[in-house]
């Protein structure tokens, strides 16, 4: 099967998937469409990243569709927290994840792309910079729950960042080593 027939497949099989489920879902009683429209975001994310997967050949082609896709996946995390939790005033910080996710998103296209480091460190630089804004406003005027997410997040990235730094000294020291 050529990578176009895969793509086509795929589309349709997410396509047929989704109506599926909203059919079933105004069959189940009690099942509230308004509670899970986010889902609904999800979902077309992950759509949008099925022919960069599933054809590697014509990944470079689809590695765009990475930024849209992680934009649209944050937007949807973001409505369903809100909607299972019902804290709408998050969003005078939880907009600071839409960068974070346009600058993932930029990175992630950008190594399967092959757009060059220079486009990948912008995409990082950009999702880290959205990233502590976040926690920062997050920590100020988040919900404890919030607070505690996002307190674990820091000590997770904290944690990269040392790891990182170590390896870099590392491979310092063997070059030193060597000379």
């Amino acid at each position: 099967m050529s990578s176009s027939d895969r793509i086509l497949t795929a589309t349709a099989t997410v396509f047929v998937l989704i109506g599926l489920l909203m059919l079933a879902i105004n069959f189940i009683p009690g099942a509230d469409l308004a509670v899970l429209w986010p889902l609904a975001l999800i979902v077309i994310s992950c759509g949008l990243l099925v022919p960069s997967l599933i054809s590697p050949a014509e990944r470079k082609n689809f590695a765009a569709f990475f930024i849209p896709a992680l934009l649209i996946c944050a937007l949807g995390l973001i409505f369903l927290y809100n909607k299972v939790t019902g804290d709408w005033k998050s969003w005078t910080y939880a907009w600071l994840l839409i960068p974070t996710a346009v600058g993932t998103g930029i990175a992630l296209a950008a190594r399967h792309g092959g757009w060059g480091t220079a486009a990948q460190k912008v995409g990082v630089w950009m999702a880290l910079c959205g990233l502590a804004m976040f926690a920062l406003f997050g920590l100020l005027f988040g919900t404890q729950l919030v607070r505690i997410f996002i307190s674990f997040l820091l000590i997770f990235c904290g944690a990269l960042i040392l790891l990182s730094a170590g390896k870099k000294r590392e491979k310092k020291n063997e070059v030193k080593s060597k000379k």
